[in-house]
């Protein structure tokens, strides 16, 4: 018998005349300045992104970006001949500026802006609730590198996402063909090495973050780079992270066939002659390979061109592979601009004092007593520890304790979650920090294999909610979602969301202020672990052992080494890499609240969580039942600390950015940042 299946030529014909198809991408330039606009259009953009005064990720420079009569001139021009505008409002936003926020969106609604770019989850709130209707682009800041990420933000009005910079083009390809959106890609210009929206080392330190445009860019700064475990220098003096600028000039035919609908240019603080004649270079080259693929070559003159007016060396990114130590200029010669050198965490200088209970906005009339505490494992004996140890919500941390080797057993956990259920207690699991395809599959294989044990869950990213809300699980917010204001916590409310956890760069004034007047919100509040510095995708172990991408055959040195990068004043931030290869460089001092315990109970009846994924299970049945017994007995809070401080003796501990936040930062002037380090290098008693 023949068992061979008549094909669908229906299906296969509309297939064959999609290929055949060549569809002409956008392309969109930026623009910091007028006469820029002016001259990006001139070249051949066929859409301009650009931002007003406010709410953006370039401020640092007051003489850049436009007024909101020069938003409507430009707009009305653009439109006049048929071309785009897009405005970034790609931030995050405090909640003291959230009313100037709303009249901002309502303006550029009135002047009919083609779409605002945006990285806030409460800019989609406000536009909902206040009938906005301005297309949204989400900001490659939200990080989405998954289609049902992408499906979640088409449901509530984007039309096209940035997808994250850290994924290929053939998964950009797969994610817009799936979840039926719009999606736009870099091609060229300045590359951050650290994934987007987890960057927090800037904000912590200096209160100026690569979430509201104002980096210091440690990123950008040499390092040392040390074996913990031989005290081996592996690389003296290198600029281990600063990574070359992106080109894709010869990759058009790829990312055109891929079917990627807008390329985009970086370079909003770029003069106009600069950013025209990248702009005009690029548009031969579409146009010519659209209007005859057949034809087509690369263009040696633009080529050079293209090279010969670089600022940084160039490289392809992400574009089609994971990179290796070549996506970085570890000499640092050719680096345009350093804005700092190195940077300090603040210690807790005073154990005798509340720095908080001045706030003004404190909740005075919230619940001081009853409050819960939230612990973080990474392993089964801490887990267990913290268990034995009363721990009201137990969260399971699913890289584990951030090591190559990090592993569960499902009936270990099982088992685990029927001792919380029986006792009354929280048992939550924690999604992947990144969520991509392989990630989400093993992530909902993880959801059917624990069943009904489980009934909780701690998100790290959009990209589970649809899954675990038609399963009717239970869902915290972790904060690698960035909640730093009320809109946001609603919108996650709105999705069904318990509980969030706020973004670990807000200050403890603007934590304060989202709760006044809200005594619905529940929060899990970070009070003490490790804070993360940087989430990096590529592995610097990898890269400077080896010289191979995380893609490559290791020898996995991480194995029995940890490694540290030493920035040039000494300051010693560990590298622990976990079992997706990925790279969490965590800050030299690790959180802790305590002397300003009182404030935090202040803010109403919340968990309070202790992150104990980088912490033996001694240490961890300590925190659990000593941060227990001090919410249970603030009066003795003074003896309570002198306990807590000859335990941990040799530790040093920071308040991390509820000292100083992000929303203040445009006061913060890079000259008060050098006086600080001046004073600070004086200095013998605080850090």
């Amino acid at each position: 018998m023949n068992n061979i299946k008549t094909p669908n030529i229906e299906r296969l014909t509309s297939t064959a005349d999609r290929l055949a198809t060549i569809k002409r991408p956008e392309l969109l330039a930026p623009a910091g300045r007028e006469d820029v606009f002016y001259a990006v259009l001139n070249a051949g953009a066929d859409a301009v992104y650009l931002s007003g005064k406010q709410f953006n990720m370039r401020r640092h420079r007051k003489d850049f970006n436009f007024s909101n009569e020069a938003l409507k001139r430009v707009v009305d021009y653009a439109h006049n001949l048929g071309r785009k505008v897009y405005i970034t409002v790609n931030i995050l936003i405090g909640e003291h500026e959230l009313a100037e926020l709303v009249e901002y969106l309502k303006f550029l609604e009135t002047i009919a802006v083609d779409s605002i770019i945006i990285q806030d989850y409460g800019v989609i709130e406000i536009c909902r609730k206040q009938n906005i209707n301005i297309p949204l682009h989400s900001s490659t800041m939200m990080n989405v590198n998954s289609a049902v990420s992408a499906l979640l933000l088409k449901e509530y009005g984007f039309t096209r996402v940035v997808t994250s910079r850290d994924i290929t083009i053939d998964e950009v390809r797969r994610l817009a063909e799936t979840a039926g959106i719009e999606s736009e890609y870099f091609i060229h210009g300045d590359m951050c090495s650290v994934q987007s929206g987890q960057c927090h080392g800037s904000g912590i330190i200096f209160g100026k973050s690569s979430n509201r445009g104002q980096c210091m860019k440690p990123c950008r700064w040499s390092y040392d780079m040390v074996s913990e475990t031989s005290g081996t220098l592996v690389k003296s003096n290198a600029y281990l992270l600063a990574s070359k600028d992106l080109c894709l000039i010869e990759q058009l035919p790829e990312l055109i066939n891929a079917g990627i609908d807008s390329l985009k240019i970086e370079g909003r603080m770029k003069p106009a002659e600069t950013l025209s004649r990248i702009v005009a270079v690029y548009r031969r080259a579409i146009d010519s390979y659209c209007d005859n693929p057949l034809g087509y070559h690369r263009d040696f003159n633009d080529i050079t061109d293209i090279y010969n007016n670089r600022a940084r060396d160039l490289s392809t990114g992400f574009a089609f592979k994971t990179p290796d130590d070549e996506f970085f200029d570890m000499g640092g010669e050719r680096e345009p601009l350093f804005l700092s050198y190195s940077g300090k965490l603040h210690n807790i200088t005073d154990w005798n004092k509340d720095i908080f209970s001045d706030n003004a906005a404190i909740v005075t009339n919230a619940v001081t007593s009853g409050n819960e505490i939230s612990c973080v494992a990474g392993n089964m004996a801490t887990a267990q520890a913290a268990f034995a140890s009363g721990v009201d919500n137990l969260i399971i941390s699913y890289e584990g304790d951030l090591e190559i080797d990090s592993k569960w057993d499902f009936d270990e956990l099982k088992n685990l979650a029927e001792q919380c259920r029986d006792s009354e207690r929280r048992f939550i699991f924690s999604t992947p920090k990144i969520i991509t395809e392989r990630e989400l599959r093993e992530f909902q294989y993880a959801v059917e294999m624990l069943g009904e044990a489980v009934d909780t869950y701690l998100v790290s990213g959009i990209a589970a909610i649809d899954c675990l809300r038609r399963k009717n699980k239970k869902i915290w917010i972790d904060s690698s979602c960035n909640v730093i204001n009320s809109k946001a916590y609603d919108f996650f409310a709105e999705l069904g969301c318990e509980r969030v956890l706020p973004a670990i760069e807000s200050s403890f004034d603007n934590l304060a202020s989202m709760l006044i007047d809200r005594p619905q919100t529940s929060l899990d509040v970070m009070i003490h672990g490790p804070l993360l510095s940087m989430l990096v995708e590529h592995c610097l172990v990898g890269m400077n052992t080896q010289h191979i991408s995380k893609r490559d055959f290791c020898k996995m040195p991480c194995q029995f080494e940890q490694f540290a990068l030493v920035d040039r004043k000494g300051n010693r931030r560990i590298i622990h890499t976990d079992k997706f290869c990925r790279n969490h460089v965590m800050l030299e001092h690790d959180l802790c609240v305590l002397p300003s315990l009182n404030s935090f109970m202040k803010l109403g009846h919340h968990s309070f969580r202790i992150d104990a994924r980088l912490y033996s299970p001694e240490d961890t049945a300590f925190l659990v039942k000593f941060y227990k017994e001090t919410l249970n007995r603030p009066a003795e809070l003074a003896t309570q600390i002198a306990e807590f401080q000859h335990y941990f003796t040799d530790r040093k501990f920071s308040y991390g950015g509820y000292l100083r936040g992000i929303t203040g930062d445009a006061k913060i002037s890079l000259l008060d940042l050098k006086k600080e380090e001046k004073n600070e290098a004086c200095c013998t008693t605080c850090g």
